[in-house]
């Protein structure tokens, strides 16, 4: 539309409504690459007395951006000509989230994907392609050697750094700093972003950080005694366990396994999910002549809880499009679904063994919520981080996994990592070791 092409043009507020509209759809439609190239997000980064970028000077365009950004936050409203501030803020926010998942994207998850040098997005004019691409890769080293703080290196090859250095100064530097001063035109999941830059960031370096562990235990404890009185209920029952599972995983990547274990267990309280261990006679091969006693999680949701988290699932499902396989009702289907009941490849072990016995019907294999789900596999985590590496851990971990695996629908990542702790078990074993690779 035309209020989209102007971007942030001056006009009022109209124009900046469409532009944070515009970002959002994209990030919800998982077309990071579209965002990035919005004509919002270059107005946001090329401003009328930007730096002459031919001086290559890095250090000079983020000093300038950020006087930008304060500028552009801390005007009131009714000197401010770009609209009101908290879509001043919600719209710094989705840029900043744009870059930071783009990052997390390209170095992390995948797919791979055409991401637009940052040059370009900074650039006024169409640069030769010889020219952008030395000097992308010279900032693109100043942009790794900022990133490895307190002496910790980079754990591998990164790709876009300059995009979590830009998320950082929008998510972290600009909202959390006008945070200090005001924090009623910001939207209450502006730490939570913060929090999840600091992690980011932690994941691509070597070692671990103090300095950025103690700026995400400062916003961890903001976050998780956030007073949820005033937001809807439907929203509470999805956004705080959440929360809580989300910081029990970066509890285990800082090795604070105590802590992650409890707030994996208020996570799964929080999301009505009841987990029970127990025995039940079963076939684990195609050849077994008698059942034996197999280990079974049973989990189950309630009913009530339940109904908020499948109303939840089905309203995503409407805004995913293209990157998952849809069943006929817009759920999306668990491929694995049919084989995992029977044998894969050459072996004759059953991937999820055949039940048999009168506790069968106790074991929900298509009723959990996806957010369940991830609640189960983090429990996945606790059994492997707290138990010896060998050979008894793998079976301890197995009804985890065979209760995700029998799902009939799940997310693609929640599938994707559930299949990661199988391969990992199954590597062990001699009889399966094959079909794990």
């Amino acid at each position: 539309s035309e209020g989209s092409s102007r971007g942030l043009s001056r006009g009022g507020g109209s124009d900046l409504d469409v532009a944070v509209e515009q970002v959002i759809r994209e990030l919800e439609t998982g077309t990071v690459v579209d965002a990035l190239l919005s004509q919002a997000v270059k107005r946001l980064l090329l401003w009328e007395g930007s730096p002459n970028l031919s001086a290559k000077n890095p250090h000079e365009f983020y000093r300038a951006l950020a006087s930008h950004l304060n500028s552009f936050l801390e005007t009131k409203d009714e000197e401010s000509e770009e609209g009101p501030r908290h879509m001043r803020c919600l719209f710094v926010l989705t840029v900043g989230i744009s870059f930071l998942l783009a990052f997390w994207q390209a170095n992390v998850t995948g797919p791979p994907a055409a991401f637009p040098s940052f040059r370009s997005l900074i650039s006024p004019c169409e640069m030769d392609s010889t020219t952008e691409r030395e000097e992308e890769d010279a900032w693109n080293a100043w942009a790794k050697k900022e990133l490895m703080v307190d002496g910790c290196d980079l754990i591998g090859s990164c790709s876009i750094p300059q995009y979590l250095i830009l998320a950082n100064l929008l998510l972290v530097e600009s909202l959390q700093g006008l945070k200090k001063k005001s924090d009623k035109d910001l939207p209450f999941t502006t730490s939570w972003w913060a929090c999840r830059t600091h992690y980011a960031h932690q994941r691509i370096l070597a070692e671990r950080s103090s300095s950025l562990y103690k700026a995400f235990t400062a916003l961890e404890t903001e976050l998780l005694n956030l007073s949820w009185e005033n937001l809807d209920q439907a929203l509470v029952h999805t956004m705080k366990p959440a929360v809580q599972l989300e910081f029990g995983l970066a509890k285990y990547a800082y090795g604070h396994l105590d802590h992650a274990r409890q707030l994996f267990s208020e996570a799964r309280e929080a999301c009505g999910l009841q987990l029970h261990l127990t025995g039940i006679l079963g076939y684990r091969t195609i050849h077994q002549a008698e059942p034996k006693a197999q280990m079974v999680l049973l989990a189950n949701s309630e009913s009530k809880v339940k109904e908020i988290f499948n109303a939840v699932n089905v309203s995503e499902n409407n805004k995913t499009s293209g990157a998952t396989f849809l069943s006929e009702n817009g759920s999306e289907h668990n491929q694995s679904s049919d084989e995992t009941k029977n044998i894969h490849g050459e072996s004759d072990i059953l991937m999820i063994p055949k039940l048999v016995g009168g506790d069968t019907d106790k074991v929900d294999d298509k009723g959990l919520s996806s957010f369940q789900q991830a609640v189960i596999l983090a429990h996945c985590l606790e059994v492997k981080k707290s138990n010896p590496d060998d050979e008894m851990r793998g079976w301890q971990m197995a009804p985890f996994i065979e209760a995700v695996d029998s799902q009939q629908s799940s997310k693609f990542i929640i599938r994707v990592c559930c299949q990661l702790f199988r391969i990992r078990w199954e590597c062990t074993r001699s009889r399966t070791k094959h079909r794990a690779l």
